[in-house]
């Protein structure tokens, strides 16, 4: 969400993007599917679900436990909110490169955000949202050539 951000309100800090595991609406459009399922009341507050999730992975726990508890929070609390950088993403400039695995919850509505905004999508086969990006091999073949392009301009 940072990477789209800064695309949408600084382009000219970026000459390309690479992002994964969410679209630039889609955490918003989720939490309330996400709630249902849990059996949670829609005003559920959502964070500690999200923590919860990432310290599932290793790597997170060490993340986290070495950050700002207030500044996940914050930033958390801001993202949330985010109204949507979908169209202000795609006014931008910034060529984009997004990818999920095809288990991923946000796989269908990242390519779909592609597809409707001119950004490039790649899938990446029998992936979670925490598989997706481990996956070096198959996501830095699509990702590398996509970043020499910027070299080649």
């Amino acid at each position: 969400m940072t990477g789209y951000a800064v695309a949408a309100y600084a382009p000219e800090r970026l000459t390309r993007l690479v992002a994964g595991g969410f679209d630039p609406d889609g955490f918003r459009s989720r939490v309330p599917a996400v709630l249902a399922a849990l059996g949670l009341p829609g005003d559920h507050d959502v964070y500690e679900l999200v923590k919860q999730g990432a310290l599932g992975h290793p790597y997170q726990v060490a993340v986290i436990e070495a950050g700002d508890p207030a500044a996940y929070r914050a930033n958390y609390d801001r993202f949330s909110r985010e109204p949507g950088l979908g169209p202000r993403l795609a006014a931008s400039g910034v060529p984009v490169l997004m990818y999920a695995g095809t288990a991923d919850p946000w796989h269908d509505p990242m390519r779909d955000h592609a597809l409707a905004h001119g950004a490039r999508f790649f899938s990446v086969p029998d992936s979670d949202h925490g598989q997706a990006p481990r996956r070096s091999r198959q996501v830095l073949a699509r990702v590398l050539p996509f970043l020499e392009e910027c070299r080649a301009a």
